[in-house]
């Protein structure tokens, strides 16, 4: 049902903007704007900021797939020009490549972690941050916090990836982490506590296991997806393209609460209010500095449009 309910939105979508298209060629071409399409709310919020909406309609899609298969069905349609942007997620590690020139990827695995790599983190930290709790704190004890928070991320991320790489493991559910329960005193996070944790809470662990021992003809426990994990991890990927940005903002509501928190706040923020606020702080000169910014203005020289705020 799902899926029925899905291929209706993304196909009331593509005949939503034909229909735009069509009313304005016929009513006053000149009306007609290029389309962005993006994959959620959240980003139409972070690109609005960059990208001139007199200019430019930007639409969400629901989803990576969404924004791929948008921009497939419409880029060749007389009168219709479209452009998406979409997460890297894992590509850059598996050196995958769009195949639509017109779908342009995050420099790191999301938004989120784009502007993690930016001063918005710091902004973030002296908003939300206590620092006589983190000079007490010995692991935290580094002139580069965010990247000492990203290195403890990075184990859910190799996690992630490990799924990722083996679609037999899609019943694992890393959606659901409580970090009280996969850190230890000092919040750090800590690889068996969090396999232990996802196996736990993933529903259909104990009816997969006796298939995955027949497939795999190894036993499919806590050793065994420790030993993988470390596999994976020796390879040494780049942190930044390993790490999801909600697990590391989701952490960050779990480390301002319990960690280093600055107690003078009325309540410790949520992971929507700690992805608005770097959403807010992250500024213009920082979108200058990444690939994604040239590849917008490449795609505007090539197709002649001007909608980048100056």
């Amino acid at each position: 049902m799902e899926t029925i309910r899905g291929s209706m939105e993304l196909n009331d979508k593509i005949n939503e903007i034909k229909m735009e298209v069509a009313f304005y060629e016929y009513k006053d071409s000149d009306k007609i704007k290029p389309y962005l399409i993006v994959e959620g709310f959240t980003d139409i919020c972070f690109f609005k900021k960059f990208i001139d909406e007199e200019k430019c309609n930007i639409e969400e899609a629901k989803g990576k797939k969404n924004v791929i298969e948008i921009v497939k069905e419409l880029k060749n349609e007389n009168n219709i020009m479209i452009f998406g942007i979409i997460d890297a997620d894992f590509w850059h590690i598996d050196n995958k490549q769009c195949p639509l020139d017109c779908i342009l990827v995050t420099d790191f695995h999301d938004i989120e972690i784009m502007m993690i790599d930016s001063i918005s983190f710091e902004s973030l930290m002296s908003e939300f941050m206590d620092k006589e709790k983190i000079q007490d704190s010995h692991w935290l004890q580094d002139d580069n916090i965010s990247y000492i928070i990203l290195k403890e991320c990075s184990k859910i991320g190799y996690f992630r990836y490990l799924i990722h790489k083996n679609s037999r493991f899609d019943f694992l559910d890393l959606n659901k982490i409580e970090f009280n329960e996969i850190t230890d005193n000092n919040g750090k996070i800590k690889m068996e506590k969090l396999i232990k944790h996802v196996l736990k809470n993933s529903d259909d662990y104990i009816l997969e296991k006796s298939n995955l021992v027949f497939d795999l003809e190894e036993t499919i426990d806590e050793k065994y997806f420790e030993k993988r994990i470390k596999e994976l991890m020796s390879n040494n990927f780049e942190i930044n393209q390993i790490c999801r940005g909600h697990d590391v903002t989701q952490y960050l509501v779990f480390l301002f609460k319990n960690i280093f928190g600055n107690k003078n706040k009325c309540m410790p923020p949520n992971r929507e209010k700690i992805e608005s606020n770097l959403r807010i702080s992250y500024n213009f000169e920082c979108f200058k500095e990444t690939s994604l910014y040239n590849q917008i203005l490449n795609i505007c020289s090539i197709n002649r449009w001007d909608i980048l705020k100056n």
